[in-house]
């Protein structure tokens, strides 16, 4: 594909009231030709028997952000304020499923 996801990396933290916040840092390439305006990433999150516990969307291209011009690249950031207690803690599966030009 045009798009790739790399350096993607989970963390913890919890907020002034005293939740557990996870989040998953990523960098988003175009590795196309031509300027993406908008990309969804699906994100899938396994328990220990890869059972799905979690999907969710990321847009970290959309018409709020600047398009992403070829061979550019751009961290983003994603929270998710309640994990499912039988999530692996792994980084999960993103797959591009929608890029707009």
């Amino acid at each position: 594909g045009h798009i790739e996801v790399i350096g993607v990396r989970m963390s913890a933290a919890e907020n002034f009231l005293g939740h557990t916040v996870t989040y998953l840092d990523a960098v988003v390439v175009n590795k196309g030709s031509r300027l993406v305006r908008e990309i969804d990433l699906e994100l899938v999150f396994v328990d220990t028997l890869y059972q799905v516990v979690l999907r969710e969307t990321a847009r970290p291209v959309s018409v709020r952000t600047p398009p992403l011009k070829p061979g550019e690249s751009r961290a983003f950031q994603v929270s998710f304020e309640r994990m499912p207690l039988d999530w692996n803690q792994g980084p999960p599966r993103i797959t591009p499923t929608s890029v707009d030009f």
